[in-house]
């Protein structure tokens, strides 16, 4: 959807063309991880954050970013955040790198299995096997509220 977006707004000529054409230049490395990683419906609009964040050299402390996401329904979301000092620290190149390569083909049969699975929606469960490699995981389920922890 934003590529179709700014491909009008550029056809259609009303905006200014240096704007455009940076709008543009933003629109590759913010999607390279989710060409990548393919939709992960909510998730996407922070992996193209991270996407951006870890594409784009000249980003600096101060700077403004728009974020926008749409979902069925016609719902959208569209905010912005400034880049805090140290956020360059926060972002760990290798252990992303090494986080998608992890990642494992599955047959549809097997997609197909998985996601029909649901979790317990019982108060009070606790997640009995954990990952070392998640970085984050669900730790327990109460009143139908999802709590996680980082490792």
């Amino acid at each position: 959807m934003g590529k179709k977006a700014l491909d009008a707004l550029a056809q259609k000529g009303s905006l200014d063309a240096s704007l455009i054409e940076r709008w543009q230049a933003a629109y590759e490395p913010a999607t390279r991880l989710g060409r990548q990683v393919g939709n992960i419906y909510t998730g996407s609009l922070y992996l193209s954050l991270l996407s951006y964040l870890t594409q784009v050299e000249d980003l600096v402390a101060g700077d403004s970013l728009g974020l926008f996401s749409y979902g069925s329904g016609a719902v959208a979301e569209l905010f912005s955040g400034t880049l805090q000092e140290g956020f360059r620290q926060a972002l760990d190149l290798e252990a992303l790198k090494a986080h998608l390569e992890r990642r494992q083909a599955l047959a549809v049969q097997d997609y197909e299995r998985i996601f029909s699975q649901r979790l317990p929606q019982e108060a009070d469960y606790q997640v009995a096997r954990q990952s070392q490699e998640a970085g984050f995981v669900l730790d327990k389920i109460d009143g139908h509220r999802r709590y996680y922890r980082q490792y």
